[in-house]
């Protein structure tokens, strides 16, 4: 059974955060590989049970490759998780575009540090975003390009308080999507945090991830 997880980062800088825990956590193992370096390999269901593409900046030679994993894992039914840039990725994922003129926009000020999601309907009673509906916590957000229409396909889970914006969706039941940082990424210092809110944040934040694992099946299959 396979037991890694297919990573892609900016960077060997970039740190998965608490998910690299929490994947351990559940007895998986992040095979990572960086748009920098460009070492992407094929996803193989044998080998990756599962997929993650973490945030990053500007435009990469590897979209190709990350569109081919993420097309594969999601014909072989493998759950995916795209943060933030990965998340604008899998929106686009029917263009093969990840700067689609229909999907995605440049807004006038970049959205930056612990920021409130408006939950839509389906946000609120989705297992994923659960955690975010009990506590109200706001999330960690730092971003430029941010998906402005879904394919019609896509659940819209989560909006920007301006509405302006998608903020969280999923594709299927295993494929989520958040422009938000569920990480508690390095760059988030608690001391430019209102205390209470950055506690608040990682708490949820920790709660997604896990919930992610739980609701793609992923936690029940660590012990085969």
């Amino acid at each position: 059974m396979a037991r890694s997880i297919y990573v892609v980062c900016e960077d060997h800088d970039s740190d998965l955060g608490h998910i690299n825990e929490i994947a351990q956590r559940n007895g998986y193992s992040p095979q990572v590989f960086t748009r920098v370096s460009r070492d992407l390999i094929a996803f193989d269901e044998r080998v990756h049970s599962a997929v993650i593409l973490m945030g990053g900046c500007g435009d990469h030679p590897t979209y190709p490759a990350e569109y081919d994993c993420l097309a594969a894992a999601i014909a072989s039914k493998r759950p995916v998780l795209a943060i933030c840039q990965g998340a604008q990725v899998l929106a686009t994922l029917h263009t093969r575009n990840p700067r689609s003129i229909k999907l995605i926009e440049y807004p006038d000020a970049e959205d930056q540090g612990l920021l409130p999601l408006n939950l839509t309907g389906d946000g609120k009673v989705d297992p994923v975003m659960m955690p975010i509906a009990e506590t109200g916590a706001r999330m960690a957000q730092s971003h430029s390009y941010t998906v402005k229409k879904l394919h019609k396909s896509a659940v819209q889970l989560a909006h920007s308080p301006s509405g302006l914006h998608c903020d969280a969706f999923r594709l299927n039941a295993l494929t989520y999507g958040l422009q938000f940082h569920p990480e508690v990424p390095s760059w988030l210092k608690e001391s430019e945090c209102d205390p209470g809110e950055y506690r608040k944040y990682v708490d949820c934040a920790d709660q997604v991830v896990q919930a992610w694992f739980d609701t793609t099946g992923l936690s029940q299959r660590r012990a085969t």
